[in-house]
């Protein structure tokens, strides 16, 4: 009895350890410079405590948005300010005024994998990378 207890004692410590330094790791992501390859553009990201700016060179674009964090792997993209577009394009999530809402699903040294999805609960759209610059 006194081995399962010890175990389990043993186990649960590992696992405080382990959740703990998952959230560490990922609020390590909440503030610095990332990139983000698609397939066909590349985004520079500078992220600061309440907001952050992206820049995509193919297309000249830079906008600021406001990211709300709710905990250390969830948190939301919206308030989109157009900084620069040369090209005039129109994007219908900033002119929407949508929110996109990101879980980090796992953390490496320097990246993290997020979901993205249109509604805090709904099914993911789309995976994405951020690369520590």
């Amino acid at each position: 009895y006194m081995k399962k207890g010890l175990s389990f004692v043993i186990i649960s410590i590992a696992f405080l350890l382990f959740t703990s330094l998952g959230k560490r790791e990922s609020s390590s992501f909440k503030t610095g410079k990332y990139v983000v390859k698609g397939q066909t553009y590349t985004t520079y990201i500078e992220r600061f405590d309440n907001y952050q700016t992206e820049y995509t060179p193919e297309n000249g674009l830079k906008i600021k948005s406001k990211i709300s964090w709710e905990t250390d792997c969830y948190y939301s993209i919206g308030d989109y300010e157009v900084l620069e577009n040369p090209d005039n394009d129109h994007f219908s999530y900033i002119e929407g005024g949508t929110t996109v809402y990101f879980e980090i699903i796992k953390v490496k040294k320097n990246s993290i994998i997020t979901l993205a999805r249109n509604f805090k609960n709904s099914e993911p759209i789309g995976k994405i990378i951020y690369h520590r610059q």
